[in-house]
């Protein structure tokens, strides 16, 4: 197993990197407000290949490096989850996807870029790799709001939690502890 690596909170470091995030998430969203609808879609479209290249990107490298694992690798758990829910959502427009990610996603995001663990290294690349994909996290539930006009349904938060205990559940049995 790599040792992790962990940016103190309220540390210089921490404060640069999330303020990054930050000013991408409102400059993506202005973006994506001031175009018009076809111009929204391809913007979705381009993220959603951003994010899916992003990933692929790194598992080769982690395992040219000789950093991939079973353990840390596998994108089995729940950040990594909701990442490629945040593709689906960015190509398919899906309510139930949308509310999985606003209500079991985003917090998750913002858990993490509160307290960033590095799990492959601290180099620049995986701290870019982190902070992209937790903030990810984050910006996709606002620009599904703020973009693509979506709202969640009055029962989504419920929805969602028993989608993600059942799934908890579910791992339980298998004993595969990787995902909660």
């Amino acid at each position: 197993m790599i040792e992790h690596k962990i940016i103190p909170p309220f540390s210089h470091e921490w404060y640069i990197y999330n303020l990054i995030t930050i000013l991408v998430i409102f400059f993506i969203i202005f973006i994506g407000r001031s175009i018009s609808d076809l111009h929204k879609k391809q913007l979705s479209y381009i993220i959603a290949g951003l994010f899916m290249f992003e990933f692929v990107f790194m598992e080769f490298y982690n395992i040219y490096k000789g950093l991939w694992s079973m353990q840390d690798s596998l994108p089995l758990h729940l950040c990594a989850i909701m990442w490629f829910l945040c593709i689906y959502l960015l190509l398919k427009n899906k309510k139930w996807v949308f509310e999985m990610i606003l209500f079991i996603g985003m917090p998750g995001g913002i858990h993490s870029l509160l307290t960033p663990e590095l799990t492959h290294g601290d180099s620049l690349l995986h701290k870019i790799d982190f902070f992209v994909g937790h903030g990810g996290l984050v910006l996709i539930p606002f620009y599904a709001i703020f973009v693509m006009k979506m709202w969640p349904r009055t029962d989504g938060w419920w929805k969602s939690f028993l989608k993600t205990s059942t799934a908890s559940f579910n791992n339980r049995i298998v004993q595969c502890n990787r995902w909660i």
